[in-house]
């Protein structure tokens, strides 16, 4: 391949780069914020269950307290960030990225020496490129929109 066709095929898989790290981010947040909320619910049930009366009047109670403080933080991360909705949005951003990507590397791959038809390839390559950062924009600015509809 030549020096043009792999320098614009790098610049298509750093795409596929980015989606993939920023899916990979808000899986884990979102698993990671699951895993507390459970964790601290069942802490509390069973540090309720096994305090006795006198701890409970003294420490006891502020474990219960910040048990409970961490799973109301873990629930508004949940909320606030929307974890859920982005987590979704950057995984078809990924999944899309990685199409745009195998079809690059197969269009220019089949292309010979006809810089007129490997400029086309790359137009298009571009327009699809172009089209999936107004549609992770648009999903973004949706998620974050009180009434769920675009501006």
């Amino acid at each position: 391949m030549t020096e043009g066709k792999d320098k614009f095929l790098e610049e298509v898989e750093s795409y596929e780069d980015w989606y993939d790290t920023a899916s990979g981010r808000w899986y884990g947040l979102l698993n990671f914020c699951k895993f507390l909320t459970l964790a601290a619910a069942l802490a509390s049930v069973v540090v309720s269950v096994a305090m006795d009366k006198e701890v409970f009047g003294g420490s006891g109670r502020w474990i219960l307290v910040g048990i409970a403080i961490i799973t109301a933080a873990a629930n508004e991360v949940l909320g606030q960030l929307k974890v859920r909705e982005m987590e979704d949005l950057r995984e078809r951003g990924r999944i899309e990225a990685a199409r745009i990507g195998i079809y690059a590397r197969q269009r220019l791959a089949e292309l010979g020496g006809d810089p007129a038809a490997l400029s086309k390839v790359k137009d298009e390559i571009r327009g699809l490129l172009h089209r999936l950062e107004l549609s992770q924009h648009g999903g973004a600015v949706l998620i974050d929109s009180p009434d769920k509809t675009l501006p």
